[in-house]
């Protein structure tokens, strides 16, 4: 994967700590699996690294990503206006935060 787009990817995550849509424990652990994706594996020696490819599948999962972070900043937006209570938007974060990762399972 080109290491553009992962630092693209942790940008938005920086944004959605920096408006309080997640929090510091999400973001750190959000940022470690984005940063796998361009870095080697210091923890399994063994484990060499393997980028995603750009195939159709992948694109896919970057998109996913994207989407559920535009959604995460929007539902923080709502919640700050008061248009949803705070245990929806915690139930929604949730959802989302699955939806956020590199993994086929989420």
């Amino acid at each position: 994967m080109d290491d553009v787009i992962v630092m693209e990817m942790l940008k938005k995550l920086k944004e959605l700590l920096d408006m309080g849509a997640i929090t510091q424990e999400e973001f750190d652990r959000k940022g470690k699996e984005f940063m796998r994706q361009i870095l080697p594996n210091s923890d399994n020696k063994n484990n060499k690294l393997q980028p995603l490819r750009q195939n159709q599948h992948q694109i896919q999962i970057l998109k996913n990503i994207n989407n559920a972070m535009k959604m995460l900043k929007e539902l923080k937006e709502s919640l700050d206006i008061r248009k949803i209570t705070q245990e929806k938007f915690n139930g929604k974060k949730a959802e989302l935060m699955s939806q956020i990762s590199f993994n086929e399972s989420g």
